[in-house]
């Protein structure tokens, strides 16, 4: 724990490698979003690169806070890396357990919809939670750094 609040960019940093192997195993693959009526499709490339960029931006702010010495709330700094990072993982396994197909009977069928349904929402939740971690270490970091600043 001590790690996470003192050098909380290594994890990130760590995270970034693994990314992008996993991303270049299979680049050829996609990553489909259906919204509404629209389906997104992505490469499983430029999805690690997208994400590794993303992790690279939030390793860089915790670096600049503790350069800077923007002093950030522990609680924030932790719950944001626990959840950044093991919220990742997490919709990684639920999204490969929700695209398994098997064989089922009719009435199993309608078992295993509802419960990949349950296991998209459960997706939805942990990418809430994420944002939501984002926008608060973002506010968090962009008011302490202002007043500092000014």
């Amino acid at each position: 724990m001590e790690l996470i609040l003192s050098k909380s960019y290594i994890p990130f940093l760590i995270i970034i490698p693994i990314i992008l192997v996993l991303a270049f195993i299979k680049p050829q693959e996609t990553f489909d979003v259906n919204i509404g009526d629209t389906y997104y499709v992505i490469k499983n490339s430029h999805l690690g690169i997208l994400l590794s960029i993303v992790y690279f931006l939030l390793a860089s702010i915790h670096f600049l806070s503790k350069t800077y010495e923007v002093k950030l709330y522990d609680l924030t700094i932790a719950s944001h890396t626990i959840i950044s990072i093991l919220g990742l993982i997490l919709i990684w396994f639920l999204i490969k357990e929700i695209n398994k197909n098997d064989i089922l009977s009719f009435e199993e069928m309608l078992k295993n919809i509802r419960y990949k349904e349950r296991l998209t929402y459960l997706c939805l939740v942990i990418l809430g939670l994420m944002v939501l971690s984002q926008v608060i270490l973002l506010s968090d970091f962009s008011i302490k750094l202002f007043k500092k600043l000014f």
